[in-house]
């Protein structure tokens, strides 16, 4: 028999190898492992509590879905986005917190809100950031999987600039960028790192404009590269760990959801990097490498195996790896990165594969759990930042689905033009008092109780917004043309199928509650397209705030300074479909306007040709107010109070079109024009034959 010294050493001895084994495991299975010489003292989730927030596993999740179709359409995409979106929404907004797993998760939602439409998956978004009071985790300084979160606060941000919501991000990444490298570690020391902090750098530079964010990214990213890229086989190394490990199969070990937020973090990095940044081809090189890679190593089943080069040691596909994978390749298509012959079916494989392991009620399986090298796990396994990744493939499939129809909705018409204002008062009165309209609400300036915009309601599908601050490009006072289309998503894809830099998804409102974006035109006028949802402010106004007292019912055109007619023709006629009605002639010798109607409408635009760009902007960018009747307009106008203060004489004019017109001025002299919708005689005025101004 033992002695009891000896029994209680084997016993110590017994109990420490446990804790050897028991740590080393709880090493190799976190998504957090950290790299020898880690900074002691630093706070994180227990292991524990982010498994358990992150996602299970059922023994009998219940039957498989049958009533979703892998047929590229919007309404089968939207379909399963929104089935898997309403499933995880429900479990996890109770215990949303602010790891990594769930910032994955937040981006998913803000896309399947764009995706479907449904505004439930964004308000979730910010009620969710309001409750943390827009801040990340601050305790392990500077890891990246702690700012991963950023990236959906700055998304939130970048839709109303307030302040607030970017204030702590803006703290955190202020120290990170000047931050020395530490030689002897690694920032960004394990591939996932580039998914959870570059985006937000990224961000930030879209945010402010200082390429510090930028540089610093750009920087510590070819280091990351530098380190855990294998320029043989084209992947990254999840870690320094698997330089020398292998596969059953004797294959080296590269990690399917590793590289997958390596794919997703290009998407989110080339997306808003400019064109002519320094370094962005060498992105670009390392992301077709990839693709063209990750595209060889498919499985049949359109899905990828947790470890990438040994697809028969594992029992499962891996979902979400392939998620990732599908959003970045179908987001490279979409932005002309990518040849659509060459990874379209890549793209359309994998989707129809991950549809396969939806369940009936939502749930999204064969996600492996958190980990950080491949791994097997039970068909039912479900985690969060898979169904982000899923949804954030929705919407980029979806896209791609849009482009390749390369249809353009309709253009049905003028909403609106926003003009700035130096004194929104008398701007106000001006349009209030002297012309007759209502103002039908205002939106206020972030974090004050100060007008920002004034909306003047012309009609129930038209309006003027006034703008309460500093022109962008003085001396042009006009902010924007805004034209009404059915579809604002589909016209982004349209547009994006063309070459325009246009985000795909619109899914996040306007402040007035539709749908819009915007691009600019050869001259750099900012048009703006709006697609009004019975929710928005201009709907629940239908009705109201049209007094008798309006000098006109409606936005006849809009004119602005045009440089170039070809160039304007090319992009209004033959990209957005508008046709030209009329041309004209001041001199005879030069042609002076082109008027260009929308496709789908009665209201049209009006090129106000140049040759030498005009010291002020007010007489020539304008708005047109149709009028039955010019002088009795003007009879009304100077029987009213406010013309007394006007200042100025009324007097109508036949224009070369033929029609009479009658031009005010508001107080910082953008001119709006009263014409009459008929010629003189009832005859039509034929289109001048002059040449267009030659540019000087």
């Amino acid at each position: 028999m033992a002695s009891p010294a000896r029994m209680n050493a084997n016993i110590w001895r017994a109990l420490l190898l446990f804790a050897l084994v028991a740590g080393l495991a709880a090493l190799l299975g976190s998504a957090q492992v950290t790299q020898p010489k880690a900074t002691l003292g630093q706070a994180a989730t227990p292991l524990s509590v982010e498994r358990a927030s992150a996602g299970d596993s059922l023994d009998d999740p219940g039957p498989l879905a049958t009533d979703l179709s892998p047929a590229l359409t919007h309404a089968a995409i939207s379909k399963a986005a929104q089935k898997v979106a309403d499933w995880q929404l429900a479990r996890a907004e109770p215990i949303f917190n602010q790891q990594w797993t769930y910032a994955a998760l937040y981006e998913g939602l803000l896309a399947a809100s764009k995706t479907t439409g449904d505004p439930r998956f964004h308000d979730a978004m910010v009620k969710m950031a309001a409750h943390f009071d827009w801040k990340l985790i601050d305790a392990r300084f500077p890891h990246a999987d702690d700012m991963a979160l950023g990236q959906s606060y700055m998304d939130l941000y970048l839709e109303t600039h307030d302040p607030v919501r970017v204030a702590d991000v803006k703290t955190i990444l202020d120290r990170l960028i000047v931050r020395p490298d530490d030689p002897d570690k690694l920032l960004w020391w394990w591939c996932d790192a580039l998914f959870m902090a570059p985006p937000v750098l990224a961000r930030m530079f879209a945010a402010t404009g200082d390429l510090r964010y930028l540089d610093y990214m750009d920087r510590e990213w070819w280091e990351t590269s530098a380190s855990l890229y294998d320029p043989a086989d084209h992947l990254y190394f999840r870690d320094s760990r698997y330089f020398t490990q292998k596969e059953k199969n004797g294959q080296r070990i590269f990690w399917s959801r590793g590289n997958g937020w390596v794919m997703g973090a290009f998407a989110k990095v080339l997306e808003l990097m400019p064109k002519d940044y320094p370094s962005r081809e060498k992105y670009i090189t390392q992301y077709k490498e990839m693709a063209d890679r990750i595209a060889a190593i498919q499985g049949e089943d359109g899905l990828w195996r947790s470890g990438l080069l040994d697809p028969g040691g594992y029992d499962l596909p891996e979902v979400s790896g392939t998620a990732f994978f599908t959003y970045s390749l179908a987001w490279g298509i979409n932005h002309g990165i990518l040849d659509r012959a060459k990874f379209q079916l890549v793209v359309e494989r994998a989707w129809a594969g991950m549809l396969a392991h939806i369940y009936a009620d939502g749930r999204l399986g064969s996600i492996q759990p958190i980990d950080g090298q491949p791994g097997k796990f039970k068909p039912s396994a479900s985690s969060v930042y898979g169904v982000g990744g899923f949804l954030l493939a929705a919407a980029e499939v979806d896209a791609l689905t849009q482009n390749a129809a390369l249809t353009r909705p309709r253009i049905t018409g003028i909403s609106h033009v926003g003009y700035f204002v130096s004194d929104l008062p008398r701007a106000i009165a001006f349009w209030h008092d002297l012309l007759g309209f209502d103002e039908s609400y205002d939106l206020k300036k972030n974090g004050s109780e100060d007008v920002r915009i004034a909306f003047i309601k012309i009609n129930d599908r038209q309006h003027v917004e006034l703008f309460n601050e500093a022109p962008a490009h003085p001396p042009n006072m006009m902010s924007h043309v805004c034209f009404t289309v059915d579809d604002s998503e589909q016209m982004r894809s349209y547009l994006r199928s063309k070459g325009f830099d246009v985000k795909p998804g619109n899914g996040n409102k306007t402040r007035a509650g539709d749908y819009a974006f915007e691009v600019k035109d050869p001259d750099g006028t900012l048009i703006e397209f709006v697609q009004s949802l019975p929710t928005g402010m201009e709907a629940q106004a239908a009705g109201k705030f049209m007094p008798a007292t309006r000098i006109s019912i409606g936005i006849y055109h809009v004119g602005f300074l045009v440089g170039n007619s070809e160039k304007s023709s090319t992009f209004y006629h033959d990209l957005l479909g508008f046709k030209e009605i009329w041309r004209g002639s001041s001199t005879l010798s030069e042609l002076s306007w082109i008027n260009m109607q929308v496709p789908d409408g009665g209201d049209y635009v009006e090129f106000m040709l140049y040759s030498t760009l005009p010291e002020t902007f007010g007489t020539r960018n304008h708005v047109s107010l149709v009028v039955p009747d010019a002088q009795k307009a003007i009879a009304v106008l100077q029987a009213r109070p406010a013309y007394k203060t006007y200042g100025k004489e009324l007097e109508t004019h036949v224009g070369k079109n033929g029609k009479r017109q009658v031009n005010l001025y508001d107080p910082d002299g953008t001119r709006v024009e009263l014409m009459e919708p008929n010629t003189v005689d009832g005859k039509a005025v034929a289109s001048s034959t002059a040449p267009p101004p030659a540019q000087r």
